[in-house]
């Protein structure tokens, strides 16, 4: 799907355009949920979750995805991505280890 604005009538060229197979295997982190910036902000705002919505955005459906975060120099939290992600689908994912 294309979207495009001109300000000359309805004249829209397009001009080297390449069509590919999606990967087999390719997830996305479309972005971070949990902890939003506000609750960051207090002194002591005690634990957070920390929550991602992940995509597949490959061919094929997904299972046992590692997923990880990090904070700055920290540790790092690995947690396995429960069920099967099929191709296309969002999920929304809490790790197991909040924020402290």
């Amino acid at each position: 799907r294309f979207v495009s604005v001109n300000g000359y009538g309805n004249n829209f060229y397009l001009d080297n355009v390449r069509v590919e197979s999606a990967f087999a295997k390719d997830m996305a982190m479309i972005g971070l949920l949990l902890p939003q910036p506000a609750q960051l902000r207090t002194c002591d705002p005690g634990p957070q979750d920390v929550s991602v919505e992940l995509w597949n955005a490959g061919a094929d459906p997904q299972a046992n995805v590692p997923v990880s975060w990090q904070l700055d120099n920290g540790p790092v939290s690995t947690d396995i991505l429960p069920g099967l992600l099929a191709a296309g689908d969002t999920v929304v994912h809490t790790f197991s280890t909040p924020l402290v």
